[in-house]
Protein backbone atom coordinates (compact mmCIF):
# COMPACT_ATOMS: atom_id res chain seq x y z
CA UNK A 1 0.00 0.00 0.00
CA UNK A 2 1.33 3.41 -1.00
CA UNK A 3 -1.14 6.28 -0.54
CA UNK A 4 -3.98 3.90 -1.34
CA UNK A 5 -6.73 5.29 0.88
CA UNK A 6 -9.38 5.52 -1.86
CA UNK A 7 -10.13 1.79 -2.15
CA UNK A 8 -8.08 0.38 0.73
CA UNK A 9 -10.91 -0.43 3.15
CA UNK A 10 -12.81 -2.26 0.41
CA UNK A 11 -9.68 -4.19 -0.61
CA UNK A 12 -8.99 -5.25 2.99
CA UNK A 13 -12.62 -6.32 3.48
CA UNK A 14 -12.46 -8.49 0.36
CA UNK A 15 -9.62 -10.47 1.95
CA UNK A 16 -11.10 -10.72 5.43
CA UNK A 17 -14.46 -11.89 4.02
CA UNK A 18 -12.98 -14.95 2.31
CA UNK A 19 -14.82 -18.26 2.69
CA UNK A 20 -11.39 -19.79 3.49
CA UNK A 21 -10.44 -18.18 6.79
CA UNK A 22 -7.13 -19.79 7.82
CA UNK A 23 -4.75 -17.08 6.63
CA UNK A 24 -2.78 -14.05 7.76
CA UNK A 25 -3.10 -10.69 5.99
CA UNK A 26 0.13 -8.72 6.00
CA UNK A 27 -0.44 -5.07 5.08
CA UNK A 28 2.80 -3.51 3.84
CA UNK A 29 2.71 0.27 4.23
CA UNK A 30 5.21 1.55 1.67
CA UNK A 31 5.75 4.95 3.38
CA UNK A 32 2.20 6.22 2.78
CA UNK A 33 1.47 9.87 3.56
CA UNK A 34 -2.32 9.78 3.35
CA UNK A 35 -4.91 8.09 5.56
CA UNK A 36 -3.72 4.59 4.60
CA UNK A 37 -1.69 3.95 7.80
CA UNK A 38 -4.72 4.74 9.98
CA UNK A 39 -6.93 2.45 7.88
CA UNK A 40 -4.40 -0.37 8.17
CA UNK A 41 -3.96 0.08 11.93
CA UNK A 42 -7.74 0.01 12.41
CA UNK A 43 -7.99 -3.24 10.45
CA UNK A 44 -5.24 -4.83 12.56
CA UNK A 45 -7.02 -3.73 15.75
CA UNK A 46 -10.28 -5.36 14.61
CA UNK A 47 -8.94 -8.68 13.31
CA UNK A 48 -6.05 -10.71 14.81
CA UNK A 49 -5.25 -12.17 11.37
CA UNK A 50 -4.04 -8.74 10.22
CA UNK A 51 -0.48 -7.50 10.70
CA UNK A 52 1.06 -4.25 9.51
CA UNK A 53 4.63 -3.95 8.21
CA UNK A 54 5.64 -0.29 7.96
CA UNK A 55 8.46 0.90 5.69
CA UNK A 56 10.00 4.28 6.49
CA UNK A 57 11.07 4.96 2.90
CA UNK A 58 9.09 4.29 -0.26
CA UNK A 59 10.82 1.40 -2.00
CA UNK A 60 8.29 0.50 -4.70
CA UNK A 61 6.12 -2.56 -5.19
CA UNK A 62 8.72 -5.37 -5.59
CA UNK A 63 10.62 -4.25 -2.49
CA UNK A 64 7.37 -4.00 -0.51
CA UNK A 65 6.41 -7.52 -1.61
CA UNK A 66 9.75 -8.90 -0.46
CA UNK A 67 9.34 -7.27 2.95
CA UNK A 68 5.87 -8.76 3.26
CA UNK A 69 6.87 -12.28 2.33
CA UNK A 70 9.90 -12.11 4.63
CA UNK A 71 7.41 -11.64 7.48
CA UNK A 72 4.99 -14.32 6.24
CA UNK A 73 4.46 -17.48 8.28
CA UNK A 74 2.20 -19.42 5.91
CA UNK A 75 3.10 -22.18 3.47
CA UNK A 76 1.10 -20.56 0.65
CA UNK A 77 1.68 -17.06 -0.69
CA UNK A 78 -0.34 -14.52 -2.66
CA UNK A 79 -0.56 -10.76 -2.88
CA UNK A 80 -2.98 -8.07 -3.94
CA UNK A 81 -2.98 -4.27 -4.20
CA UNK A 82 -5.02 -1.60 -2.47
CA UNK A 83 -7.16 -0.96 -5.57
CA UNK A 84 -8.13 -4.57 -6.38
CA UNK A 85 -10.63 -7.02 -4.88
CA UNK A 86 -10.76 -10.74 -4.14
CA UNK A 87 -14.00 -12.55 -4.81
CA UNK A 88 -15.22 -14.39 -1.67
CA UNK A 89 -14.20 -17.88 -2.84
CA UNK A 90 -10.77 -16.99 -4.28
CA UNK A 91 -8.58 -18.48 -1.55
CA UNK A 92 -10.83 -21.50 -1.03
CA UNK A 93 -10.73 -22.43 -4.70
CA UNK A 94 -7.00 -21.83 -5.19
CA UNK A 95 -6.08 -23.72 -2.00
CA UNK A 96 -8.23 -26.64 -3.16
CA UNK A 97 -6.52 -26.55 -6.56
CA UNK A 98 -3.04 -26.77 -5.02
CA UNK A 99 -4.21 -29.49 -2.61
CA UNK A 100 -5.47 -31.48 -5.60
CA UNK A 101 -2.15 -31.02 -7.44
CA UNK A 102 0.63 -31.55 -4.87
CA UNK A 103 3.22 -31.55 -7.67
CA UNK A 104 2.26 -28.02 -8.73
CA UNK A 105 3.87 -24.85 -7.40
CA UNK A 106 1.40 -22.24 -8.65
CA UNK A 107 -2.37 -22.06 -9.17
CA UNK A 108 -3.88 -19.15 -11.10
CA UNK A 109 -7.38 -18.17 -12.17
CA UNK A 110 -9.47 -15.95 -14.43
CA UNK A 111 -10.51 -12.46 -13.34
CA UNK A 112 -12.70 -9.46 -14.20
CA UNK A 113 -11.50 -5.99 -15.20
CA UNK A 114 -13.31 -3.06 -13.56
CA UNK A 115 -13.05 0.75 -13.71
CA UNK A 116 -12.78 3.39 -10.97
CA UNK A 117 -16.44 2.94 -10.03
CA UNK A 118 -16.41 -0.85 -10.12
CA UNK A 119 -18.17 -1.14 -13.48
CA UNK A 120 -17.15 -4.19 -15.51
CA UNK A 121 -14.80 -3.48 -18.43
CA UNK A 122 -14.21 -7.08 -19.49
CA UNK A 123 -13.00 -10.49 -18.45
CA UNK A 124 -9.55 -12.09 -18.64
CA UNK A 125 -9.03 -15.79 -19.30
CA UNK A 126 -5.60 -16.88 -18.11
CA UNK A 127 -3.04 -19.31 -19.49
CA UNK A 128 -1.81 -21.52 -20.88
CA UNK A 129 1.50 -21.27 -19.05
CA UNK A 130 3.29 -22.70 -22.11
CA UNK A 131 2.74 -19.32 -23.78
CA UNK A 132 4.10 -17.23 -20.90
CA UNK A 133 7.01 -16.07 -23.07
CA UNK A 134 4.55 -14.14 -25.29
CA UNK A 135 2.71 -12.27 -22.51
CA UNK A 136 1.97 -12.29 -18.80
CA UNK A 137 -0.95 -14.70 -19.08
CA UNK A 138 -0.81 -15.64 -15.38
CA UNK A 139 -2.61 -12.41 -14.60
CA UNK A 140 -3.64 -11.00 -11.24
CA UNK A 141 -5.26 -13.95 -9.41
CA UNK A 142 -2.88 -16.59 -8.05
CA UNK A 143 -1.62 -18.63 -5.12
CA UNK A 144 1.77 -20.30 -4.86
CA UNK A 145 3.81 -22.33 -2.43
CA UNK A 146 6.42 -20.85 -0.12
CA UNK A 147 8.96 -23.03 -1.94
CA UNK A 148 8.47 -20.88 -5.05
CA UNK A 149 9.29 -17.69 -3.15
CA UNK A 150 12.35 -19.30 -1.59
CA UNK A 151 13.65 -20.84 -4.82
CA UNK A 152 13.35 -17.58 -6.77
CA UNK A 153 14.58 -15.27 -4.03
CA UNK A 154 11.45 -13.12 -4.22
CA UNK A 155 10.82 -10.25 -6.64
CA UNK A 156 13.52 -8.34 -8.52
CA UNK A 157 13.53 -4.78 -7.12
CA UNK A 158 15.17 -3.47 -10.30
CA UNK A 159 12.12 -4.48 -12.35
CA UNK A 160 9.42 -2.26 -10.82
CA UNK A 161 6.45 -2.51 -13.19
CA UNK A 162 7.21 -5.98 -14.55
CA UNK A 163 8.28 -7.67 -11.31
CA UNK A 164 5.36 -10.09 -11.52
CA UNK A 165 5.99 -11.08 -15.15
CA UNK A 166 9.66 -11.66 -14.39
CA UNK A 167 8.67 -13.76 -11.36
CA UNK A 168 6.35 -15.96 -13.46
CA UNK A 169 8.92 -16.37 -16.23
CA UNK A 170 11.47 -17.61 -13.71
CA UNK A 171 8.91 -19.77 -11.90
CA UNK A 172 7.68 -21.39 -15.13
CA UNK A 173 11.18 -22.75 -15.76
CA UNK A 174 11.16 -24.60 -12.43
CA UNK A 175 7.60 -25.27 -11.26
CA UNK A 176 4.34 -26.67 -12.58
CA UNK A 177 1.41 -24.24 -12.98
CA UNK A 178 -2.28 -25.18 -12.80
CA UNK A 179 -4.84 -22.85 -14.39
CA UNK A 180 -8.37 -22.55 -13.06
CA UNK A 181 -11.02 -21.11 -15.35
CA UNK A 182 -13.17 -19.55 -12.66
CA UNK A 183 -13.55 -15.78 -12.22
CA UNK A 184 -12.10 -15.18 -8.73
CA UNK A 185 -10.74 -11.62 -8.71
CA UNK A 186 -11.51 -8.01 -9.69
CA UNK A 187 -8.64 -6.03 -11.23
CA UNK A 188 -9.16 -2.27 -11.35
CA UNK A 189 -7.88 -0.35 -14.39
CA UNK A 190 -7.62 3.39 -13.75
CA UNK A 191 -5.42 6.34 -14.68
CA UNK A 192 -3.63 6.39 -11.36
CA UNK A 193 -2.58 2.74 -11.42
CA UNK A 194 1.10 1.83 -11.54
CA UNK A 195 0.63 0.18 -14.93
CA UNK A 196 -0.87 3.35 -16.44
CA UNK A 197 1.74 5.65 -14.91
CA UNK A 198 4.77 3.63 -16.01
CA UNK A 199 3.64 2.33 -19.43
CA UNK A 200 6.75 3.28 -21.43
CA UNK A 201 9.22 1.90 -18.88
CA UNK A 202 7.16 -1.25 -18.49
CA UNK A 203 7.34 -1.85 -22.24
CA UNK A 204 11.13 -1.51 -22.23
CA UNK A 205 11.57 -3.74 -19.19
CA UNK A 206 9.24 -6.36 -20.65
CA UNK A 207 11.42 -6.65 -23.74
CA UNK A 208 14.46 -7.02 -21.47
CA UNK A 209 13.11 -9.84 -19.33
CA UNK A 210 11.61 -11.74 -22.28
CA UNK A 211 14.93 -11.62 -24.11
CA UNK A 212 16.68 -12.86 -20.98
CA UNK A 213 14.27 -15.80 -20.78
CA UNK A 214 14.77 -16.98 -24.36
CA UNK A 215 17.07 -19.95 -25.03
CA UNK A 216 20.63 -18.92 -25.76
CA UNK A 217 20.61 -20.47 -29.25
CA UNK A 218 17.74 -18.29 -30.53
Amino acid sequence: VHNGQRWLEEAIASVLDQSFSDFELILVDDASRDASPAIMDAAAARDPRVRVVRLEQNGGLPAALNHGFAAARGELHSWTSDDNLLRPAMLERLVATLDAHPDAGVAFADFTLIDDDGAVLGHSRVGPIERIIYSNNVGACFLYRRAVTEALGGYDTALFGVEDYDFWLRAAARFRFVELHEDLYLYRKHGGSLTSQRAARIQALTAQIVQRSLPADL
